[in-house]
């Protein structure tokens, strides 16, 4: 399973509606960040503000939110399917991933950088997968931490069948390498909303993320 989802994180609703807008064109799967500007240093557009999303479309919520649990009404009202959250939150983080569970959504754990993988164990088996931070969490346009790469090696090696998720500074130049390393999914917004051609850079990192033995036969 290889896939990529377009990421969109943004100030206020019109920058969110602007780059939903462009994504919506060519993306069936896409995530909205939300910051609360207490977690993280950066505040972004509340989900409560977005009325409605287009249908057709996957959505997921990125939670990088002091209480992922206040959030759970909108992403039903909103149709999100999948809910990350964080595990350096300072609610219990099993009771919320339980409760999220209960809700009916999926829900992946995610790590900050600086977080050991070993943080999971505890969680493995109540989650649909895992999400680690590339960079530091909150803010997009940053770099690719290439010490991200061993943490995936590392956490396929311990959990062969686990969905492993990649979010910050994935781009044309390293998709592959993340992908080989042992990734499912990657997360991408300023890489392709940043680019002159969203849909032409799209369309390269889709091209990308087929195996070798697809690109032969095609």
């Amino acid at each position: 399973m290889r896939q990529i989802i377009a990421a969109i994180l943004a100030k206020d609703i019109q920058e969110f509606e602007d780059k939903l807008a462009i994504l919506s064109v060519f993306a069936d799967n896409i995530q909205l960040d939300i910051a609360d500007g207490d977690f993280v240093d950066n505040k972004t557009v509340e989900l409560a503000s977005i009325k409605n999303l287009p249908q057709g479309k996957k959505y997921e919520a990125h939670l990088m939110t002091t209480d992922p649990l206040d959030y759970l009404v909108h992403c039903k009202r909103l149709g999100i399917e999948k809910v990350i959250i964080h595990d350096e939150i300072e609610k219990d983080t099993g009771q919320v991933l339980d409760k999220i569970k209960e809700s009916g959504l999926k829900v992946f754990l995610g790590l900050n950088q600086e977080t050991a993988i070993g943080k999971i164990a505890p969680h493995v088996d109540r989650i649909d997968g895992v999400l680690l931070m590339a960079v530091p969490t909150g803010f997009d346009g940053q770099e690719f931490a290439p010490q991200t790469i061993e943490k995936i090696k590392a956490l396929r090696e311990l959990y062969p069948d686990l969905i492993i998720e990649i979010d910050g500074g994935v781009n044309l130049n390293n998709i592959e390498g993340i992908f080989s390393a042992g990734t499912n999914i990657v997360a991408v917004g300023s890489g392709i909303l940043k680019a002159e051609n969203p849909k032409e850079i799209w369309e390269k990192l889709q091209f990308l993320t087929q195996d070798k033995q697809t690109q032969n036969v095609n």
